[in-house]
């Protein structure tokens, strides 16, 4: 103990360390001042447990370090983003055949709209290569 601050005395491969033992009511604290400091930028699991490490100890540090990290909203976001992700575009063989026999389909949009249409769907002949476009107001409805 110094100054009424107990420490605990850690051999590492940089010699003696006297890390400061934290009290459990003060965990959550230290691990979210290391991990979402504007110098640390939301680091993962294994570089906050290293930074912490460094200066502190508790029995838990690791499990507490882990749990906290995993059930930071900003990380889930970042590493799971919602929505559906974009599809890696693959070149279709062309088939030999008569026009018309084979189409490709997709959709534009949103575009500005023009009389509230703000989707291009558009069909390809994969033999000529020719692209018909039709304008709608939906992306997701049947259109007639």
């Amino acid at each position: 103990m110094k100054q009424e601050l107990l420490y605990f005395k850690n051999w590492s491969r940089h010699g003696l360390n006297n890390l400061l033992v934290i009290p459990r009511n003060l965990t959550n604290t230290i691990i979210k001042s290391y991990h979402e400091s504007v110098f640390s930028g939301h680091f993962g699991i294994t570089k906050t447990l290293a930074k912490l490490k460094q200066k502190y100890y508790w029995p838990t540090i690791i499990k507490d370090t882990t749990n906290f990290i995993k059930t930071c909203i900003s990380c889930q976001m970042i590493k799971n983003p919602i929505g559906k992700g974009r599809g890696l575009l693959q070149p279709i063989p062309l088939l030999s055949g008569k026009p018309i026999q084979r189409l490709t389909f997709d959709y534009l949009g949103p575009l500005p709209t023009s009389r509230g249409k703000k989707y291009l769907i558009v069909a390809t002949c994969n033999a000529t290569k020719m692209a018909f476009a039709k304008a709608v107001t939906n992306a997701t409805e049947q259109q007639q």
